[in-house]
This record gives C-alpha cells, structure tokens and sequence, in this order.
C-alpha cells in the first residue's frame, strides 16, 4: 500500500512545491479513503506527527530492517569467516540472495577484513564464484575485498 500511496502522492503534488502540512493532510485523508473510519482512526492515533516532525534527536520509533534474508547473509558469511561454513549448501543459499543481500554478505565480509586472508578469499570465490558475477555492483565490492587481502593484485602501481 506504501508505493500505492507514493504514486498517488507524487502524481497529486507533481511540479508544485508543497510543506510538511500539506503532506500530513494528504497522507491522513489517502488513510482515511482505503481503511474504514475505525481503522483509519485506529492508524491515525499511533502517529504522533509533532514528534515526527519537530522534535529533535532521533526519530520516535526506532525501526529494524533485520530481516530473514539479512540475517542469513550475515550468518553465510561469519561462517566462511570463522570457517564452519556448510559448503555443500553454501552456494545454494548465496546463489538465492537478491543484489541487495550478496551486497550484505560482501559488505560483512569487508568489515571483517582482519580475519579473511588471501587463502580464505580465493576459498569463498572458488565455492561461490563471486568473480563470475556480472551485476557491477556485486563485482565492485567483491574486488575491494578481493584486492585488500591480496588475493588479486592491484590494477595500480605506485607512480
């Protein structure tokens, strides 16, 4: 229902400039056409947009996007870290991740450079082939690390 909304938003309020008030009244009568009253009231009553908006520090609610999927990239690659990775399901389960997730479990992997060397790299490329990956952004991160243990060399030299 959220991109429902944006749409219906950005097509309501395209080419104008608008405030804070403006956005809050549009979002409360978009809540009030799809829900009924006591839903929409019930929804309405949890937002405290004062806080939202102008209070300072952080926001009143503090969200977590741990989910499933990130949980079990965060696993895949602690276990190639700590070298107790499964690799008979290891590719299986890597080669489910979204762009989104392989980004997750190279970007742990990364913060954990202290504890992967050159041999422990060329292990994880050789079992999940993460060099033969042809979204950029996945070949991007995968070359930071690939290069910063020194299982690749780097493409520069010193001048």
């Amino acid at each position: 229902k959220l991109m429902d909304f944006l749409r219906k938003y950005l097509k309501q309020f395209a080419r104008t400039s608008i405030g804070v008030i403006d956005f809050i009244n549009y979002f409360k009568s978009y809540i009030s056409e799809i829900y009924t009253p006591q839903e929409a009231e019930d929804i309405l009553t949890q937002i405290d947009f004062e806080a939202w908006i102008y209070s300072p520090g952080f926001p009143p609610v503090i969200l977590d996007f741990e989910t499933k999927g990130y949980n079990e990239a965060i696993k895949l690659a602690q276990d190639f870290i700590d070298a107790s990775v499964d690799t008979s399901k290891a590719l299986k389960i890597y080669s489910n991740f979204t762009v989104n997730l392989k980004g997750i479990f190279i970007s742990h992997l990364i913060d954990n450079l202290d504890h992967i060397d050159s041999s422990k790299a060329d292990y994880i490329d050789k079992t999940l082939h993460i060099s033969n990956e042809i979204n950029g952004e996945i070949i991007y991160r995968w070359l930071q690390l690939a290069i910063r243990t020194g299982q690749l060399s780097s493409p520069y030299t010193l001048a």
